[in-house]
């Protein structure tokens, strides 16, 4: 990393490195600020992490495909770093866990057009007047029904009775989202190597009643002329992190905006256990609607990547992802018809919900608060400005929606400082 100064006054502090505060502190550097930027863990990239050491391969602990692939400016760092990703369209199958075997070619097709038509039901909510909830507006089905509430849930990691329609809409969604070889927190680190940030650096109180900002951590004070939070919703609406607290409205937006919870279970196999096939996906269809989810051999590696989401930890009666080992091998050696036990080399689960730095996956605005995005993102009195996925409004949940906003975070710092010499 190429060397920053750590003293105690900075034009910035931009509070947290992950995807956002990376970007930001990044682009404010590149402007001539002199930036400090400041994070909690031990490592950069938040959610954004590839574990390259638990089961000795990589594999995504939290975000895993570039969506919007063909608008997403990380693609064109992924080709110059020399980072390869697969275009390909998924291999999806579908397992009726009510009936113990996949899906026909026929059903296969009804489940496509039932979820297009679910999609088609939120974008015309998402045009009416009242906002609702996802819920409200899904069509009927006598099959499928669950299983699409469960899917949405795995893409919110919350409740469909609890994710705006006016939000999800306004999300642009495309056929493009491709995963990388390495993993996309791999790719993170390896765009921002020269991005150095002061970890293992907590921050305890954020004063910004005076004319310069105190930040308080746990390893002394700094103080800025402006800062940068670049911190997940449930951090950000934290009491008695700001001094003077944040208006009513900005945290109001905080609240509106929680992280949802989405989990993975890493499972890693003797090498001659699973399948030939590389890199295939399966969804479980049940009659609830608990969402689960997987990649088979990721990248050809002798691994399944169980996705979690919603409320599936809680229709298996248990309380985090840990403890969902037995009852995920239970469902896959009856999906793959195979013993799976006795060839389990190693496997690892995350805890973001748990984590007490970050507290779920990514952002869901709830129903009735599609405007909490444009409020949580709006600078305070030109001194405080807001990162991060929940900012982004067409790339919420996203890594580049989070480096886009920090990019955008850090370009209204060097207006403001612009405008504050230009009245000195």
């Amino acid at each position: 990393m190429a060397p920053t100064d750590f003293s105690k006054s900075h034009d910035l502090i931009v509070v947290g490195a992950g995807a956002a505060g990376l970007a930001a502190a990044a682009r404010a550097r590149e402007l001539g600020l002199s930036t400090l930027l400041l994070e909690a863990k031990d490592r950069i990239g938040g959610r954004c992490f590839t574990d390259t050491s638990s089961l000795g391969l990589p594999w995504d602990q939290g975000a895993h495909w570039m969506h919007q692939a063909r608008s997403n400016p990380l693609v064109a760092a992924a080709q110059r770093l020399g980072h390869t990703w697969l275009e390909q369209p998924r291999k999806v199958r579908h397992w009726l866990t009510t009936e113990s075997r996949w899906a026909t070619k026929e059903e296969e097709t009804d489940i496509g057009l039932y979820i297009a038509a679910c999609y088609q039901a939120i974008e015309a909510a998402g045009r009416e007047r009242q906002d609702s909830s996802v819920a409200q507006v899904l069509p009927p089905h006598p099959r499928w029904r669950p299983y699409a509430e469960g899917w949405l849930q795995a893409l919110n990691g919350c409740e469909v009775e609890q994710i705006s329609v006016h939000d999800y809409s306004r999300y642009r969604e495309d056929d493009a989202n491709w995963p990388l070889d390495r993993g996309y927190g791999t790719l993170l680190a390896a765009l921002h190597r020269r991005t150095q940030a002061m970890l293992n650096t907590r921050v305890t109180c954020i004063d910004w009643s005076g004319s310069e900002i105190s930040v308080d951590t746990s390893r002394g004070s700094f103080r800025s002329r402006f800062l940068i939070a670049a911190l997940p919703t449930p951090v950000l609406a934290r009491p008695h992190l700001f001094a003077p607290e944040l208006p009513k409205e900005k945290q109001w937006a905080a609240l509106a905006l929680p992280l949802g919870r989405h989990e993975k279970l890493a499972l890693r196999f003797d090498e001659t256990v699973l399948p030939d096939e590389k890199h295939w996906y399966f969804h479980r269809v049940h009659s609830r609607r608990a969402a689960l989810n997987g990649i088979c051999r990721p990248f050809g590696r002798p691994m399944i990547l169980l996705h979690l989401g919603g409320s599936l930890l809680s229709d298996w009666g248990i309380n985090s992802a840990a403890q969902a080992l037995d009852p995920a091998l239970d469902f896959l050696e009856e999906m793959l018809d195979r013993p799976l036990r006795t060839q389990l080399a190693g496997w690892r689960a995350t805890d973001w919900a748990g984590d007490p730095l970050i507290g779920g996956s990514y952002s869901s605005a709830l129903p009735g608060a599609a405007g909490a995005r444009e409020e949580l993102a709006a600078p305070l009195a030109d001194r405080l400005f807001f990162a991060g996925e929940a900012c982004s409004i067409p790339a919420y949940g996203t890594v580049h929606g989070a480096h886009l906003s920090g990019l955008a975070a850090a370009e209204q710092v060097h207006r403001a400082s612009l405008k504050l010499k230009a009245q000195a």
